[in-house]
C-alpha cells in the first residue's frame, strides 16, 4: 500500500512541475483517452446488443414457426380423426349402389356399366380402397359433370380416382367415359 501511495505522490510531483501548457496538453490527452475508451466500450456494447437482438429475432421467428407448425399439426390430427370417424360411419356403404343411385338421379343410369375390383390396402394406416370401374357410353358433358359432382358430394370418402374421356365419332356432343371411383374404408376384421 505504501508503494502505491508513494507512486501517487511521485506522479503528483511530476504534474506539479509541468508548465500550464503541458498540463493543458496532458488534460486534453487524458480526456481523449477517456473518450476513446468510453466510445470503444459503447461500440462494443452496441455490437453485442445488435448480435443479441438478431439472435432474439431469429429465435422469435423460429418460435412462431414452431407454433404455426403445432397449430397445423393439431388441425391435421383433428381432420384425421374426423375422416376416420366418417370412414367408420360409411363402412357399410356399397359403392356400386351409390354410383347407380346417382346415375339414375342424373338420368344416365342406362348408359353405365360397372366392374368392382379390389383396391389398395394400407395396413399401417388401417384403411383399404374399394374401387369400381365405371364405363359410360353416349353421355353428354353436362350430365357427366353433374354425375361426377354428385358422386363426390354424396360421401366424403368417395372420390373419382381417374377419368378418361373420348368423343363419339358420329356425334361429337356425346362422350365415352371410363373412370375409376374409389372409396376409403377402415380395414377392420375383414381386411
Amino acid at each position: 500500500m505504501n508503494k502505491i501511495l508513494s507512486k501517487i505522490e511521485e506522479l503528483r510531483g511530476l504534474i506539479d512541475r509541468l508548465s500550464t501548457r503541458e498540463k493543458m496538453l496532458l488534460l486534453l490527452v487524458s480526456a481523449g483517452v477517456v473518450i476513446f475508451l468510453v466510445s470503444a466500450a459503447g461500440i462494443g456494447i452496441n455490437i453485442s446488443l445488435a448480435k443479441m437482438k438478431d439472435r432474439l429475432e431469429s429465435k422469435r421467428e423460429l418460435y412462431e414457426r414452431i407454433v404455426s407448425l403445432q397449430e397445423r399439426y393439431s388441425k391435421a390430427q383433428e381432420e384425421i380423426k374426423r375422416i376416420q370417424a366418417e370412414m367408420e360411419q360409411n363402412r357399410d356403404v356399397q359403392l356400386a349402389s351409390v354410383i347407380s343411385t346417382v346415375a339414375e338421379q342424373v338420368g344416365i343410369g342406362s348408359a353405365i356399366t360397372m366392374t368392382e375390383s379390389k383396391g389398395a390396402v394400407d395396413k399401417k394406416a388401417g384403411i383399404k380402397e374399394r374401387t369400381v370401374k365405371v364405363e359410360m357410353r353416349r353421355v353428354g358433358l353436362p350430365e357427366l359433370l353433374q354425375f361426377m359432382e354428385n358422386v363426390e358430394q354424396t360421401n366424403k370418402t368417395i372420390f373419382i380416382r381417374s377419368l378418361n374421356l373420348r368423343p363419339q365419332y358420329d356425334n361429337r356432343e356425346e362422350l365415352s367415359v371410363t373412370c375409376n371411383i374409389s372409396q376409403f374404408v377402415p380395414i377392420g376384421d375383414e381386411g
